[in-house]
C-alpha cells in the first residue's frame, strides 16, 4: 500500500521551528541515528506494555494500556513513513 504523505516545502520548514528536541533531531544531520533511537524507545515501550497485557491488567485499565499500544505502534509507522519519505533510497 502506498501512502502518500505530505510533507512542508523546504523553504515551509526552515521557517518553522522544531516543536521538540526528537522534531530538531530528526531534521539535523544525525536523523538516521535519532530516529533509530527513537524507534529502539518506542521498541521497548512496546514490548513492556505487550507483556503487562500478557499478564493481565484490570478491566478498568485494560483500554488505557491497549491505546499507549497504539500509540506506539502509530508513532513506530510515522517514523518509518517519514524515512521513506524523506530518504527513500536509504530508508
Amino acid at each position: 500500500m502506498k501512502t502518500n504523505l505530505i510533507l512542508p516545502s523546504a523553504l515551509e520548514q526552515s521557517q518553522m521551528p522544531a516543536l521538540s528536541e526528537l522534531e530538531a533531531g530528526l531534521a539535523g544531520p544525525a536523523a538516521a541515528e535519532v530516529r533509530a533511537a527513537a524507534l529502539a524507545r518506542i521498541g521497548v515501550l512496546e514490548l513492556r506494555l505487550k507483556q503487562t497485557l500478557d499478564r493481565g491488567v484490570p478491566s478498568k485499565d485494560f483500554s488505557q494500556y491497549s491505546e499507549l499500544l497504539a500509540a506506539c505502534q502509530a508513532s513506530r509507522e510515522v517514523l518509518q513513513i517519514v524515512a521513506r519519505a524523506t530518504n527513500p533510497a536509504g530508508a
